[in-house]
This record gives structure tokens, sequence and C-alpha cells, in this order.
């Protein structure tokens, strides 16, 4: 008889032999179409989505790779290979504003034994619309106005999404970065 020995390692993000690497946040707006990227360092086994609403459990949502969970609406699907992965949602509907993990699922087999690796990315967090940032107009510097001249600077903090495009005004003419 042959005693066969399992061995089960669960690590988030970055911890143990693989990572899994997720952007924090992605935006949209009800119908529109969403994907979430996932990368992993090596080539796993299989990868499943997971989706994780405000003060609920993880819900498993599509599982190797394409496969929807039971209970999954057809409007979400997965698709990737290698170490690139994605899950999209087409037709974004409110209730869908939640956090989505994805997981890879590594197996090494070896004559005695069998190690599986379940890793989780950090999540990403689906939201929706566009959050006005909180401005705030700093003053010109003493040295400055002791000089004739005076620049206002503007922080915009907490705002979603985090790219925003500003106007700089000076000397009557306008200049436009982003």
């Amino acid at each position: 008889m042959r005693l066969l020995s399992l061995s089960v390692c669960v690590s988030s993000e970055s911890r143990g032999q693989f990572t899994v690497t997720q952007s924090a946040a992605v935006s949209s707006a009800v119908g529109q179409t969403v994907t979430i990227i996932c990368r992993t360092s090596q080539n796993p086994s299989y990868l499943h989505w997971y989706q994780q609403k405000d003060g609920q459990p993880l819900k498993l949502l599509i599982y190797y790779t394409n496969t929807l969970a039971s209970d999954t609406p057809g409007r979400f699907s997965g698709s990737g290979a290698k170490s690139d992965f994605s899950l999209t949602i087409s037709g974004v509907q409110v209730e869908d504003s939640a956090v989505y993990y994805c997981q890879s699922y590594h197996s090494i087999n070896s004559q005695d034994f069998v190690s599986l690796w379940l890793t989780f990315g950090g999540g990403t967090r689906l939201e929706f619309g566009s959050k006005r940032p909180t401005l705030t107009v700093l003053p010109p510097s003493r040295e400055e106005l002791q000089q004739g001249k005076a620049t206002l600077m503007c922080l915009a903090n907490k705002g979603f999404p985090s790219v925003i495009n500003q106007k700089s005004v000076g000397s009557g003419s306008g200049n436009v970065r982003g």
C-alpha cells in the first residue's frame, strides 16, 4: 500500500511561489461593458473568478477560466491563457457593484506528493460613474507675492476615475494637461 501526501497552500497576491496581480478598481456606467484583467507570474493549471459584495462571502462566478457557475448570469464571461486572463461583464447592472477576485490554481505533482497552490489576486472593485474630487486651492507663497508674481495650485483628492484633465492659465495663455 502506498500513501499519498496532499498539501494545499492558500496565499494572497504575492505570497508563496506564485503571484497574481489585478488593478485596484475599474469604473463603468450601467449598460456598458467592462473588463477586469488578471495576470499571473506562472501559467496556472486553472483560473477562477469570484465576486464579493459588501458584507457578503465570496461567490464563485467562473471556474476553469471560462465556465460559468450555475447561478452566474450570462452577461459574465471569462477568457485567457498562459498568464493573462480577463473577466468581462457585458451590459453592467447596478447589482454588479462588488470586488472581483481572480484565483490561480497550480498543482505540482511528484512521485510521493501533490502540492496545490491557490493564490488570490488583491481584488478589483467595480465602481459606477464618476466621483467628483475634493478640490483645494493652495495660495501663492510670500516670496512669490513679493516678486509681484502669483501661482495658484489646485489639489484634487479622492476623485474617480483618477485621470483628471486640468487647464493651466498664465500670462493670458492657456495650456491643457491631462
